[in-house]
Parts: structure tokens; C-alpha cells; sequence
């Protein structure tokens, strides 16, 4: 075919192809599309400190037209159980904040919320987990090489398990930079190698990378009840290199401070945390086609949205000054 020939036949098939797309143009139809509102959920959140008042705090479910994430309840008349026996009403202490003063309850013990909120009935039950017992963190400074070169910084934290009950616990671990002039901590992505934690549900995801991941570690003490256990992690401090002719020269772990936290917690608190952690990499795992399995978050209103739960908790706070890795 000649040269002629083939121009031609191209240029028709450029004006056959600008046909059918001015047609499909001429197809174009808008649709008003109308987005019903759906009537609000409660969120109930109340998560207090073993020994200290039960806090709650009570909101409703913005729509998706709203420019706030939610809507404060005041005004809630809340009642506070204990084994099913009234003990005591809830208090406004700010928006959508109530406080009760009642503080004579030992871990063990039952305690529970209800009220009514536009004919409906929200409530909630927790049982009160046992403090932690003969707790030590210790943090090592000497830069540990995990795979991918990657250096981190371990510290174990030693405790003793509360006997003949099931006791769930959760680590935490807050970071601000100091090199940075940053004035606040944020929650920080911790790790952990130990059975105790990559046997979770939720970190099975993760171990083919670096142990169980996230940026909470919830555990239960279902292989070691009763004993003395001491468990390490790590995380991937702040740090810096400078490079010569594309080559890294130096590599230095930036000042900061951290502040690990040890809570002993519910078992509500464990399943609304490690089914959220759940979700989170559910959502997270498929981001080449958007695609997953959902898994929903587990919580323990009735009526509602959100945890109620105890926790008692322990924190040191550590500053590590600059480490020059070589």
C-alpha cells in the first residue's frame, strides 16, 4: 500500500473517531441526583482513668452536606449504674461533656450508663480492668538495623499479669521532635517482634514486614496469665543523613522525646481498638484498585456509636539526644 493510501485511510479514521465521540457528546444528559437525609446517630464516648469520675461525652452524627464532623448533645439527663443499682446521675462539665462524681468501684466491678435521647434509648456496660502491677520501662539507645537498613530504637516494658481474670492491655508511644522546635507529641507508629503481640488478629497483616505495626499495640495476656512478663518493641526515631557525590556520608537520629504508655484496659476498649486497628488496614490494603473486605468496628453502645471503658495507665517520658549512627 502506498504511502497516499495510508494518510487517506488514516485521515478517515480520524474523522470517524471525532464522529462517534461528537455523538457520544450529544448523548450527555444531567441528572439531578437528590441525597436523602438519614436521621443521625448517637456517638457516645466515655473513657476514664481506674480511681478517677466516669467521664462521657455525647454527640450526633453530622450528614455528609454538614461542615462539622459532629454536633455536641447538651442538656442529657444520664444515669450511672453499678450491678444494675443506680449510683449516681451525670453532670454537664462542658459542650456535650457530663461527669459523674462516683468513684467507689474496684476492678471487677460492672458499671453502666443509660439515657434517652430523642425516644431513644442509648446505653452502655464495662467491667472495671485491674491496675497494672510492679511495671518497669527501660529504653535502649543503641540503634538496632532492621531490614531495608532501617535503624530503630527498642525499650521493653516488664510487668506483672493479674491472676485467674483475663486482662487486656494496649501500648502507646507519643514523639515530638525537639530538633524541630515542635511543641506537642503526636501518636507514633510502634512495633513489636514478640509472640505476644504478632499472634493478635490484628497484626497478622504485618508481620511479613516488621513484626506486628500500628500505631497502637492491643494485647490480651491469654499465653501468659498470672506470670512476669517483660515484652520489647521498637520504633523508627526522627533522623537525618548528609550525602557526597550521591553517597550517604552521615547518618544521625534527631533529638527527641517520646512518652511510652502502658494501659491496662477493658475488654471493650481491646475490642473496639483492635477491630478499628482491623478496619484501618482492611481500608488500607488494596490501594491500587480501592477494593476490600470491610470489617466494622466493634463498639459496645447500644443505641449509638463509640466505647465506653477503663483504663489504668503508666508513662515515662524519655529524651534521646542526637546519635551519630556512622
Amino acid at each position: 500500500m502506498s504511502s497516499y493510501l495510508l494518510k487517506k485511510k488514516y485521515i478517515w479514521f480520524s474523522i470517524l473517531v471525532i464522529i462517534a465521540l461528537l455523538n457520544l457528546w450529544s448523548c450527555e444528559k444531567s441528572i439531578d441526583i437528590e441525597l436523602h437525609e438519614t436521621k443521625p446517630k448517637i456517638k457516645a464516648f466515655g473513657l476514664f482513668e481506674l480511681g478517677n469520675p466516669v467521664n462521657l461525652s455525647l454527640a450526633f452524627t453530622s450528614s455528609m452536606t454538614d461542615e462539622v464532623l459532629e454536633h455536641p448533645i447538651n442538656g442529657a439527663n444520664i444515669s450511672l449504674f453499678q450491678a444494675n443499682q443506680l449510683v449516681g446521675q451525670f453532670t454537664p462539665s462542658g459542650v456535650g461533656q457530663y461527669l459523674s462524681d462516683f468513684t467507689d468501684y474496684s476492678p471487677g466491678d460492672t458499671l453502666s450508663f443509660k439515657t434517652k435521647l430523642d425516644d431513644r434509648l442509648v446505653s452502655s456496660t464495662t467491667v472495671i480492668p485491674y491496675p497494672l502491677n510492679d511495671v518497669s520501662i527501660a529504653l535502649d539507645t543503641v540503634p538496632k538495623t532492621r531490614p531495608a537498613e532501617q535503624f530503630v530504637l527498642e525499650f521493653t516494658i516488664s510487668f506483672q499479669d493479674q491472676s485467674d481474670v483475663t486482662n487486656y492491655y494496649v501500648v502507646e508511644l507519643w514523639l515530638r521532635a525537639i530538633a524541630d522546635q515542635s511543641t506537642s507529641n503526636f501518636l507514633y507508629r510502634v512495633r513489636s517482634d514478640d509472640p505476644v503481640i504478632t499472634k493478635q488478629a490484628y497484626a497478622q497483616p504485618l508481620t511479613f514486614l516488621t513484626g506486628a505495626n500500628a500505631i497502637t499495640l492491643p494485647f490480651t495476656d491469654e499465653s501468659f496469665n498470672g506470670q512476669k512478663r517483660t515484652i520489647k518493641f521498637n520504633y523508627s526515631p526522627p533522623g537525618e543523613e548528609s550525602t557526597l557525590g550521591g553517597e550517604v556520608t552521615v547518618q544521625w537520629i534527631m533529638k527527641h522525646e517520646i512518652v511510652i504508655v502502658f494501659r491496662s484496659i477493658s475488654k471493650s476498649y481491646y475490642e473496639y481498638t483492635t477491630s478499628a486497628i482491623r478496619h484501618i488496614l482492611a481500608r488500607e490494603s488494596d490501594e491500587i484498585f480501592g477494593s476490600s473486605t470491610p470489617v466494622p468496628v466493634v463498639d459496645n453502645i447500644s443505641g449509638g456509636l463509640g466505647v465506653f471503658a477503663c483504663q489504668h495507665s503508666i508513662s515515662d517520658t524519655l529524651t534521646i539526644n542526637k546519635i551519630i549512627i556512622n
